[in-house]
């Protein structure tokens, strides 16, 4: 598998290894915002799940930096895309819904055959990063203020399940996948597929409600504790053995 943010149209679930230092984990969330040109967010740093999150590459660390972002919103109002730009990430209906809040910033991780064609449908406060290391992506979802996912079809989610092991909410379309990950109002908000009006509320909604913004970041990283390998790895077994009987 790549190590950039396209892979994300991948159906192998990453690696995972423990995160002992959360702390440090705001830090470079901090870190990332600053360099984005992005206001710093106040109050109490998130949490991020003490059980899992990927693992990032050799490579990933000796690629390029996302570039600095000029015009960035004064109230540091910002969300993320991390997967490959294809007509199945349904990225019109995200724009349009990030257009109708035209204080929110979207910075979208990735690449793909339609870039050319999605970025020129793009409203003025979408800024494309292009394709980006791993590590950077988890940055990247750290640092926002939550995670955007309008597709129309999702297998499973990963870029879900990473979004809330790194302690970040995410606002997302109900298709395939995701809603087996996302509970609609516990770890973020849940929209139907294709619902521009409804994503557009769910970001205005989600903006508007610092109460909702906390809760919903309080409970991001343990809602996947579920996920992590020693979670899974028995259950698999079990499952095996059952079937080898």
């Amino acid at each position: 598998m790549g190590t950039s943010a396209t892979s994300h149209g991948s159906n192998v679930i990453a690696p995972m290894i423990p995160i002992a230092h959360a702390p440090a984990i705001e830090v470079t969330a901090r870190a990332t915002r600053t360099e984005l040109g992005i206001p710093v967010r106040s109050g109490r740093p998130r949490n991020s799940s003490s059980a899992w999150a990927p693992i990032p590459t050799a490579s990933a660390k000796a690629s390029t930096a996302a570039p600095s972002l000029p015009h960035a919103p004064r109230n540091g109002r910002t969300l993320v895309f991390a997967g490959r730009l294809v007509p199945q990430k349904a990225l019109s209906v995200a724009f349009e819904a990030v257009r109708r809040n035209g204080d929110v910033t979207l910075l979208v991780a990735g690449d793909g055959p339609e870039r050319a064609k999605i970025e020129a449908g793009a409203p003025p406060n979408v800024r494309f990063l292009g394709a980006q290391p791993r590590e950077r992506v988890f940055e990247l979802m750290h640092a926002a203020d939550a995670t955007l996912l309008s597709s129309d079809w999702e297998s499973f989610g990963l870029v879900v399940a990473e979004s809330l092991a790194v302690g970040t909410p995410v606002l997302a379309a109900s298709a395939g996948g995701v809603g087996e990950v996302l509970e609609d109002g516990r770890n973020g908000l849940l929209v139907r597929a294709g619902d521009v009006d409804g994503l557009a509320a769910a970001i205005q909604r989600f903006f508007a409600d610092e109460g909702l913004r906390e809760r919903l970041r309080e409970a991001a990283a343990d809602s996947v504790r579920r996920l992590a390998p020693d979670e899974i790895y028995p259950r698999y077994e079990a499952i095996l053995e059952e079937t080898a009987r």
